[in-house]
Protein backbone atom coordinates (compact mmCIF):
# COMPACT_ATOMS: atom_id res chain seq x y z
CA UNK A 1 0.00 0.00 0.00
CA UNK A 2 1.31 3.51 -0.67
CA UNK A 3 0.54 7.23 0.27
CA UNK A 4 1.15 10.61 -0.96
CA UNK A 5 1.29 13.62 1.06
CA UNK A 6 0.48 16.69 -0.94
CA UNK A 7 0.06 19.62 1.73
CA UNK A 8 0.27 23.18 2.05
CA UNK A 9 2.89 24.65 4.95
CA UNK A 10 2.69 28.24 5.91
CA UNK A 11 4.52 29.19 8.71
CA UNK A 12 4.58 32.71 10.60
CA UNK A 13 6.77 33.21 12.92
CA UNK A 14 7.35 35.89 16.38
CA UNK A 15 11.20 36.22 17.54
CA UNK A 16 11.53 34.48 21.02
CA UNK A 17 13.59 36.03 23.29
CA UNK A 18 15.74 33.63 25.60
CA UNK A 19 14.52 32.69 29.10
CA UNK A 20 16.47 34.67 31.29
CA UNK A 21 17.51 33.51 35.02
CA UNK A 22 16.10 36.59 37.47
CA UNK A 23 17.97 38.02 40.33
CA UNK A 24 15.57 38.04 42.75
CA UNK A 25 12.00 35.72 42.81
CA UNK A 26 8.39 36.50 43.42
CA UNK A 27 5.58 34.68 44.63
CA UNK A 28 3.50 33.77 41.39
CA UNK A 29 1.32 30.58 42.51
CA UNK A 30 -0.10 28.61 45.19
CA UNK A 31 -1.64 24.92 45.07
CA UNK A 32 -3.32 23.68 48.01
CA UNK A 33 -3.47 19.57 48.57
CA UNK A 34 -5.40 17.75 50.21
CA UNK A 35 -4.52 14.37 52.40
CA UNK A 36 -1.40 12.15 51.45
CA UNK A 37 1.80 13.40 53.57
CA UNK A 38 4.01 16.18 53.77
CA UNK A 39 6.39 14.45 51.35
CA UNK A 40 5.21 15.77 47.91
CA UNK A 41 7.99 15.22 45.98
CA UNK A 42 7.55 16.52 42.33
CA UNK A 43 5.49 19.11 39.80
CA UNK A 44 4.83 18.36 36.56
CA UNK A 45 3.44 21.06 33.76
CA UNK A 46 1.35 19.77 30.95
CA UNK A 47 1.89 23.12 28.20
CA UNK A 48 -0.44 21.47 25.79
CA UNK A 49 -3.48 21.31 28.42
CA UNK A 50 -2.38 24.10 30.71
CA UNK A 51 -2.43 21.59 33.77
CA UNK A 52 0.15 20.83 36.54
CA UNK A 53 0.45 17.66 38.88
CA UNK A 54 1.66 17.22 42.12
CA UNK A 55 3.23 13.80 42.97
CA UNK A 56 3.12 12.46 46.84
CA UNK A 57 6.18 10.32 47.96
CA UNK A 58 6.03 7.24 50.21
CA UNK A 59 3.45 4.87 48.52
CA UNK A 60 1.83 4.10 45.11
CA UNK A 61 -1.43 4.47 47.04
CA UNK A 62 -1.01 8.13 47.65
CA UNK A 63 -2.88 10.79 45.52
CA UNK A 64 -1.44 12.61 42.73
CA UNK A 65 -3.53 16.07 42.68
CA UNK A 66 -4.20 18.39 39.57
CA UNK A 67 -4.55 22.10 39.11
CA UNK A 68 -5.18 24.39 36.48
CA UNK A 69 -2.72 27.24 34.94
CA UNK A 70 -4.16 29.73 37.63
CA UNK A 71 -3.67 26.76 40.42
CA UNK A 72 -7.04 26.08 40.99
CA UNK A 73 -7.21 22.08 41.83
CA UNK A 74 -9.43 19.62 39.21
CA UNK A 75 -8.94 16.34 40.17
CA UNK A 76 -7.24 13.84 42.51
CA UNK A 77 -6.42 10.44 42.10
CA UNK A 78 -4.48 7.26 43.23
CA UNK A 79 -1.04 7.55 41.48
CA UNK A 80 0.11 3.57 41.22
CA UNK A 81 3.41 4.41 41.55
CA UNK A 82 5.49 5.27 44.16
CA UNK A 83 6.94 8.60 42.62
CA UNK A 84 10.38 10.96 43.66
CA UNK A 85 10.53 12.89 40.56
CA UNK A 86 7.92 13.80 37.70
CA UNK A 87 7.79 15.94 34.60
CA UNK A 88 6.00 16.19 31.51
CA UNK A 89 7.46 14.77 28.35
CA UNK A 90 6.95 16.86 24.86
CA UNK A 91 8.87 14.53 23.27
CA UNK A 92 6.18 11.58 23.85
CA UNK A 93 3.52 13.98 25.17
CA UNK A 94 3.28 11.49 28.39
CA UNK A 95 3.48 12.34 32.17
CA UNK A 96 6.64 10.42 33.61
CA UNK A 97 8.42 10.26 36.21
CA UNK A 98 11.03 8.25 38.19
CA UNK A 99 10.69 6.05 41.40
CA UNK A 100 12.22 5.19 44.95
CA UNK A 101 15.43 3.37 45.12
CA UNK A 102 15.11 0.46 41.95
CA UNK A 103 11.54 1.26 40.44
CA UNK A 104 13.01 2.94 37.16
CA UNK A 105 10.44 5.18 34.94
CA UNK A 106 6.45 5.12 34.86
CA UNK A 107 4.62 6.75 32.62
CA UNK A 108 1.11 7.93 34.00
CA UNK A 109 -2.38 6.92 32.38
CA UNK A 110 -4.49 10.16 31.73
CA UNK A 111 -8.14 10.22 30.81
CA UNK A 112 -9.22 12.16 27.74
CA UNK A 113 -8.89 15.48 29.94
CA UNK A 114 -5.42 14.54 30.62
CA UNK A 115 -6.13 14.00 34.50
CA UNK A 116 -3.93 10.70 35.64
CA UNK A 117 -5.81 7.65 36.55
CA UNK A 118 -4.66 5.64 38.61
CA UNK A 119 -2.81 3.30 36.61
CA UNK A 120 0.02 3.42 33.99
CA UNK A 121 3.59 1.38 32.76
CA UNK A 122 6.43 0.91 34.14
CA UNK A 123 8.29 1.42 30.84
CA UNK A 124 12.03 1.26 32.51
CA UNK A 125 11.85 -1.21 35.53
CA UNK A 126 14.43 -2.43 38.36
CA UNK A 127 16.82 0.65 37.24
CA UNK A 128 18.12 2.92 40.32
CA UNK A 129 18.55 6.60 40.24
CA UNK A 130 21.70 7.90 42.21
CA UNK A 131 20.41 7.42 45.72
CA UNK A 132 17.54 5.92 47.01
CA UNK A 133 15.18 8.89 47.36
CA UNK A 134 16.63 10.60 44.02
CA UNK A 135 14.11 13.21 42.68
CA UNK A 136 14.48 13.78 38.81
CA UNK A 137 13.83 15.90 36.24
CA UNK A 138 13.57 16.06 32.36
CA UNK A 139 15.88 17.42 30.19
CA UNK A 140 13.63 17.05 27.09
CA UNK A 141 16.48 18.64 24.79
CA UNK A 142 18.73 15.93 25.14
CA UNK A 143 16.12 13.40 26.10
CA UNK A 144 17.74 12.54 29.73
CA UNK A 145 17.31 12.82 33.13
CA UNK A 146 18.92 15.02 35.36
CA UNK A 147 19.72 14.14 39.07
CA UNK A 148 21.31 15.57 42.15
CA UNK A 149 23.26 13.67 45.45
CA UNK A 150 25.78 14.59 47.62
CA UNK A 151 27.54 17.67 45.82
CA UNK A 152 27.02 16.24 42.16
CA UNK A 153 25.09 16.20 38.82
CA UNK A 154 23.79 12.94 37.47
CA UNK A 155 22.60 12.56 33.79
CA UNK A 156 20.83 9.74 32.54
CA UNK A 157 19.25 8.45 29.75
CA UNK A 158 15.41 8.54 29.42
CA UNK A 159 15.41 5.50 27.70
CA UNK A 160 17.58 3.08 29.75
CA UNK A 161 17.88 5.06 33.03
CA UNK A 162 21.21 4.49 32.99
CA UNK A 163 24.09 6.90 34.04
CA UNK A 164 25.62 8.79 31.22
CA UNK A 165 27.77 11.14 32.99
CA UNK A 166 28.91 13.05 36.44
CA UNK A 167 29.82 16.56 37.28
CA UNK A 168 30.44 17.63 40.79
CA UNK A 169 29.29 21.08 41.52
CA UNK A 170 31.71 23.59 41.90
CA UNK A 171 32.03 27.68 42.21
CA UNK A 172 28.90 27.40 44.95
CA UNK A 173 28.51 30.59 47.57
CA UNK A 174 27.75 27.95 50.12
CA UNK A 175 28.53 24.26 51.21
CA UNK A 176 26.29 21.99 49.28
CA UNK A 177 25.09 21.08 53.06
CA UNK A 178 22.67 23.85 52.24
CA UNK A 179 21.38 22.36 49.19
CA UNK A 180 17.89 20.41 49.18
CA UNK A 181 19.52 16.83 49.48
CA UNK A 182 17.19 14.60 47.16
CA UNK A 183 15.83 17.73 44.18
CA UNK A 184 17.78 18.80 40.71
CA UNK A 185 15.44 21.08 38.41
CA UNK A 186 15.75 21.31 34.51
CA UNK A 187 15.22 24.77 33.68
CA UNK A 188 15.64 24.66 30.24
CA UNK A 189 18.50 27.22 29.94
CA UNK A 190 21.70 26.47 27.85
CA UNK A 191 24.45 26.97 29.87
CA UNK A 192 22.54 26.67 33.29
CA UNK A 193 20.53 23.72 32.86
CA UNK A 194 20.80 22.44 35.94
CA UNK A 195 19.01 24.14 39.08
CA UNK A 196 19.23 23.41 42.84
CA UNK A 197 17.70 25.08 45.84
CA UNK A 198 19.41 26.54 48.99
CA UNK A 199 16.78 25.60 51.68
CA UNK A 200 19.37 28.04 54.17
CA UNK A 201 19.34 30.83 52.26
CA UNK A 202 16.31 30.74 50.02
CA UNK A 203 18.49 30.66 46.92
CA UNK A 204 17.99 29.26 43.65
CA UNK A 205 21.30 27.87 41.99
CA UNK A 206 21.57 27.76 38.33
CA UNK A 207 24.66 25.21 37.07
CA UNK A 208 26.27 23.97 33.69
CA UNK A 209 25.09 20.11 33.48
CA UNK A 210 28.02 19.50 32.02
CA UNK A 211 31.21 20.78 33.70
CA UNK A 212 29.28 21.13 37.34
CA UNK A 213 30.48 25.01 37.53
CA UNK A 214 28.06 27.50 39.59
CA UNK A 215 26.43 30.23 36.98
CA UNK A 216 24.01 32.67 38.72
CA UNK A 217 21.62 32.96 41.36
CA UNK A 218 18.04 33.93 42.34
CA UNK A 219 17.30 35.14 45.79
CA UNK A 220 13.86 34.06 46.92
CA UNK A 221 11.52 35.85 49.76
CA UNK A 222 12.96 34.63 53.34
CA UNK A 223 9.47 33.52 53.62
CA UNK A 224 9.73 30.87 51.52
CA UNK A 225 9.46 27.17 52.64
CA UNK A 226 12.96 25.76 54.14
CA UNK A 227 12.13 22.48 52.13
CA UNK A 228 15.59 20.22 52.76
CA UNK A 229 14.35 16.96 51.66
CA UNK A 230 12.26 16.40 48.63
CA UNK A 231 9.25 18.71 48.37
CA UNK A 232 10.91 21.03 45.36
CA UNK A 233 9.88 21.27 41.34
CA UNK A 234 10.16 23.15 38.58
CA UNK A 235 8.23 23.88 35.91
CA UNK A 236 7.06 26.71 33.48
CA UNK A 237 10.15 28.84 34.50
CA UNK A 238 8.76 28.83 38.79
CA UNK A 239 10.51 27.23 41.38
CA UNK A 240 7.48 25.00 43.56
CA UNK A 241 8.70 24.66 47.20
CA UNK A 242 6.45 22.67 49.48
CA UNK A 243 5.66 23.93 53.21
CA UNK A 244 5.44 20.18 54.69
CA UNK A 245 1.56 20.64 55.07
CA UNK A 246 -0.72 21.54 52.59
CA UNK A 247 0.83 24.44 50.05
CA UNK A 248 3.22 24.45 47.18
CA UNK A 249 4.83 28.17 46.86
CA UNK A 250 5.57 29.00 42.82
CA UNK A 251 8.20 31.43 42.40
CA UNK A 252 8.98 33.24 39.46
CA UNK A 253 13.07 32.42 38.81
CA UNK A 254 13.19 32.24 35.03
CA UNK A 255 12.07 35.02 33.29
CA UNK A 256 10.48 33.27 29.80
CA UNK A 257 10.91 34.16 26.58
CA UNK A 258 7.74 35.70 24.34
CA UNK A 259 5.13 32.62 22.91
CA UNK A 260 5.90 31.33 19.58
CA UNK A 261 3.32 31.40 17.36
CA UNK A 262 3.00 29.28 14.21
CA UNK A 263 -0.02 28.24 11.25
CA UNK A 264 -0.09 25.08 9.75
CA UNK A 265 -2.59 24.57 6.47
CA UNK A 266 -2.03 20.71 5.76
CA UNK A 267 -3.69 18.83 3.71
CA UNK A 268 -2.95 15.03 4.48
CA UNK A 269 -4.43 11.39 3.37
CA UNK A 270 -5.57 9.18 6.35
CA UNK A 271 -4.67 10.72 9.30
CA UNK A 272 -1.88 13.60 10.32
CA UNK A 273 0.76 13.64 12.68
CA UNK A 274 1.26 17.04 14.68
CA UNK A 275 4.70 18.51 16.18
CA UNK A 276 3.95 17.35 18.82
CA UNK A 277 3.15 13.94 18.07
CA UNK A 278 -0.39 14.34 18.28
CA UNK A 279 -2.75 12.40 15.50
CA UNK A 280 -5.91 13.35 13.89
CA UNK A 281 -8.23 11.72 11.93
CA UNK A 282 -10.78 14.27 10.71
CA UNK A 283 -10.90 17.53 9.20
CA UNK A 284 -10.54 20.53 11.56
CA UNK A 285 -9.09 23.51 13.09
CA UNK A 286 -6.47 22.49 16.21
CA UNK A 287 -4.05 23.97 18.30
CA UNK A 288 -0.73 22.22 19.44
CA UNK A 289 1.79 23.78 21.70
CA UNK A 290 5.64 22.46 21.68
CA UNK A 291 8.56 24.26 23.55
CA UNK A 292 10.94 26.21 20.84
CA UNK A 293 13.99 26.58 20.64
CA UNK A 294 14.45 28.65 23.74
CA UNK A 295 12.45 26.07 25.94
CA UNK A 296 9.43 28.20 26.23
CA UNK A 297 5.86 27.16 24.08
CA UNK A 298 5.49 27.36 20.87
CA UNK A 299 1.72 27.76 19.63
CA UNK A 300 0.56 25.79 16.81
CA UNK A 301 -2.36 26.77 14.72
CA UNK A 302 -3.42 23.98 12.34
CA UNK A 303 -6.25 23.55 9.61
CA UNK A 304 -6.32 20.07 8.90
CA UNK A 305 -8.15 18.81 5.91
CA UNK A 306 -8.50 14.87 5.93
CA UNK A 307 -8.79 13.03 2.56
CA UNK A 308 -9.53 9.62 2.06
CA UNK A 309 -10.02 7.63 -0.89
CA UNK A 310 -12.56 4.69 -2.05
CA UNK A 311 -10.41 1.66 -2.60
CA UNK A 312 -12.91 -0.61 -3.25
CA UNK A 313 -12.92 -2.62 -6.32
CA UNK A 314 -16.32 -4.19 -7.70
CA UNK A 315 -16.09 -7.61 -10.10
CA UNK A 316 -18.69 -8.00 -12.37
CA UNK A 317 -18.29 -11.14 -14.50
CA UNK A 318 -14.78 -10.49 -15.81
CA UNK A 319 -14.45 -6.89 -15.64
CA UNK A 320 -12.99 -5.25 -12.67
CA UNK A 321 -14.11 -1.33 -11.85
CA UNK A 322 -12.46 1.40 -9.32
CA UNK A 323 -15.17 2.57 -7.06
CA UNK A 324 -13.71 5.96 -6.54
CA UNK A 325 -15.29 8.83 -8.98
CA UNK A 326 -13.03 11.32 -11.01
CA UNK A 327 -9.52 10.07 -10.14
CA UNK A 328 -6.95 8.64 -12.35
CA UNK A 329 -5.99 4.94 -12.51
CA UNK A 330 -3.74 2.43 -12.89
CA UNK A 331 -4.12 -1.30 -12.93
CA UNK A 332 -1.75 -3.29 -11.81
CA UNK A 333 -0.38 -7.46 -11.78
CA UNK A 334 -0.20 -8.82 -7.90
CA UNK A 335 1.13 -11.74 -9.16
CA UNK A 336 4.00 -9.76 -11.35
CA UNK A 337 5.31 -8.04 -8.58
CA UNK A 338 2.43 -5.59 -8.89
CA UNK A 339 3.82 -4.36 -11.44
CA UNK A 340 2.01 -2.08 -14.05
CA UNK A 341 -0.10 -3.20 -16.57
CA UNK A 342 0.96 -0.92 -19.55
CA UNK A 343 -2.00 1.10 -21.05
CA UNK A 344 -4.53 0.12 -18.79
CA UNK A 345 -5.23 3.21 -17.23
CA UNK A 346 -8.99 3.50 -17.07
CA UNK A 347 -11.79 3.19 -14.46
CA UNK A 348 -12.48 -0.46 -15.77
CA UNK A 349 -10.65 -3.32 -16.36
CA UNK A 350 -11.22 -6.38 -18.34
CA UNK A 351 -8.11 -8.96 -17.75
CA UNK A 352 -7.02 -11.12 -20.35
CA UNK A 353 -6.25 -14.00 -18.19
CA UNK A 354 -7.17 -15.13 -14.53
CA UNK A 355 -5.43 -14.06 -12.03
CA UNK A 356 -5.08 -11.25 -8.96
CA UNK A 357 -5.05 -7.88 -9.94
CA UNK A 358 -5.25 -4.23 -8.09
CA UNK A 359 -5.78 -0.04 -8.87
CA UNK A 360 -3.77 2.72 -7.83
CA UNK A 361 -6.01 5.57 -7.43
CA UNK A 362 -4.78 9.04 -7.43
CA UNK A 363 -7.06 11.64 -6.76
CA UNK A 364 -4.98 14.84 -7.18
CA UNK A 365 -4.45 14.84 -3.02
CA UNK A 366 -3.99 11.36 -1.95
CA UNK A 367 -2.75 8.04 -3.79
CA UNK A 368 -3.17 4.62 -2.48
CA UNK A 369 -3.77 1.17 -3.82
CA UNK A 370 -6.71 -1.04 -3.37
CA UNK A 371 -6.36 -4.60 -2.47
CA UNK A 372 -6.30 -7.58 -4.45
CA UNK A 373 -8.65 -8.97 -6.48
CA UNK A 374 -8.95 -12.66 -8.24
CA UNK A 375 -10.79 -12.80 -11.29
CA UNK A 376 -11.51 -15.88 -12.81
CA UNK A 377 -11.65 -16.47 -16.80
CA UNK A 378 -12.02 -20.46 -16.25
CA UNK A 379 -15.31 -19.94 -18.29
CA UNK A 380 -13.20 -19.10 -21.08
CA UNK A 381 -11.33 -21.91 -21.33
CA UNK A 382 -13.96 -24.78 -21.46
CA UNK A 383 -13.21 -25.78 -25.53
CA UNK A 384 -13.69 -29.48 -25.15
CA UNK A 385 -9.64 -29.82 -25.03
CA UNK A 386 -7.28 -31.50 -23.07
CA UNK A 387 -4.10 -28.98 -23.65
CA UNK A 388 -0.96 -29.35 -21.44
CA UNK A 389 1.37 -27.04 -22.11
CA UNK A 390 5.07 -27.43 -21.31
CA UNK A 391 7.83 -26.48 -20.34
CA UNK A 392 6.32 -23.33 -18.04
CA UNK A 393 8.34 -21.27 -17.26
CA UNK A 394 10.64 -21.68 -20.35
CA UNK A 395 13.67 -19.75 -21.73
CA UNK A 396 13.55 -20.83 -25.30
CA UNK A 397 10.61 -23.22 -26.57
CA UNK A 398 7.45 -24.27 -25.48
CA UNK A 399 5.16 -27.03 -26.82
CA UNK A 400 1.19 -27.27 -26.68
CA UNK A 401 0.02 -31.09 -26.50
CA UNK A 402 -3.61 -32.25 -27.18
CA UNK A 403 -4.79 -30.45 -30.05
CA UNK A 404 -6.84 -32.90 -31.32
CA UNK A 405 -10.18 -30.92 -32.85
CA UNK A 406 -10.00 -29.97 -36.27
CA UNK A 407 -11.71 -27.09 -35.68
CA UNK A 408 -9.32 -24.42 -33.49
CA UNK A 409 -8.77 -21.99 -35.93
CA UNK A 410 -6.19 -19.90 -34.25
CA UNK A 411 -2.94 -20.50 -32.03
CA UNK A 412 -1.88 -16.69 -31.56
CA UNK A 413 0.88 -15.72 -28.46
CA UNK A 414 0.12 -12.74 -26.92
CA UNK A 415 2.29 -9.85 -24.64
CA UNK A 416 0.35 -8.64 -21.75
CA UNK A 417 -0.79 -5.27 -23.79
CA UNK A 418 -3.03 -7.82 -25.99
CA UNK A 419 -0.50 -7.51 -28.90
CA UNK A 420 0.31 -11.04 -30.86
CA UNK A 421 4.03 -11.64 -31.39
CA UNK A 422 3.28 -14.96 -32.67
CA UNK A 423 0.48 -16.73 -34.54
CA UNK A 424 0.56 -20.73 -35.40
CA UNK A 425 0.23 -21.23 -39.43
CA UNK A 426 -0.18 -25.07 -38.92
CA UNK A 427 -2.25 -26.29 -36.68
CA UNK A 428 -1.71 -30.12 -35.58
CA UNK A 429 -2.41 -32.14 -32.75
CA UNK A 430 1.48 -30.63 -31.08
CA UNK A 431 2.99 -27.45 -31.71
CA UNK A 432 5.56 -26.07 -30.56
CA UNK A 433 6.54 -21.64 -30.13
CA UNK A 434 9.92 -20.47 -30.04
CA UNK A 435 10.03 -17.60 -27.95
CA UNK A 436 13.98 -17.50 -27.89
CA UNK A 437 13.86 -14.47 -28.75
CA UNK A 438 11.27 -12.82 -27.11
CA UNK A 439 11.46 -10.30 -23.77
CA UNK A 440 11.47 -12.22 -20.04
CA UNK A 441 8.12 -11.75 -18.83
CA UNK A 442 4.42 -12.96 -19.02
CA UNK A 443 2.74 -13.85 -22.54
CA UNK A 444 -0.84 -15.44 -23.08
CA UNK A 445 -1.08 -18.25 -25.29
CA UNK A 446 -4.69 -17.77 -27.34
CA UNK A 447 -6.17 -20.72 -28.55
CA UNK A 448 -9.32 -20.07 -31.18
CA UNK A 449 -12.42 -22.36 -31.69
CA UNK A 450 -15.16 -20.96 -33.66
CA UNK A 451 -16.81 -17.87 -31.41
CA UNK A 452 -15.04 -19.38 -28.20
CA UNK A 453 -11.12 -19.06 -27.04
CA UNK A 454 -9.35 -20.72 -24.40
CA UNK A 455 -6.28 -18.47 -22.74
CA UNK A 456 -3.03 -19.72 -20.57
CA UNK A 457 -0.40 -18.05 -19.03
CA UNK A 458 3.20 -18.70 -19.44
CA UNK A 459 6.50 -17.32 -18.19
CA UNK A 460 9.51 -16.72 -20.38
CA UNK A 461 12.79 -16.53 -18.81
Amino acid sequence: MRKLLLGLIALIAISANGQTPLTNATLEISLTTVGGTQYRSAIAYNPNQQLYYSTNSGSSGYTMETYDVTGNPISTSVQGFDYRGCWWNPNTNQLEGNGYNNLGIWVQDLDASYYPIASGTNVVPSTSSPAVQSCGDYDYADDEILYYDAGNIYRHARATNLLQSTAAITGLPVATSALNTTSACYTGIVGSEVGVYDYVNKKFYFINKQTGAFVSECQLPMTAPGADYQKVGMENGLLFVYDGVDTWYGYRVIQLCAETTNSILAVECESYTAPSGAVYTSSGIYTDIIPNAEGCDSIINIALTIDTLDLSVSLNAEELSSNQPGAQYQWVDCENNMQAINGETNQTYSPLVEGNYAVIVNNGQCSDTSACTFVDLSSLEELGLTIDIYPNPSSSQVTITGLTDNSISGIHLLNLLGERVLSVSEIKQEVTLDIDELSNGVYLIEIVKGDSKSTYRIVKN
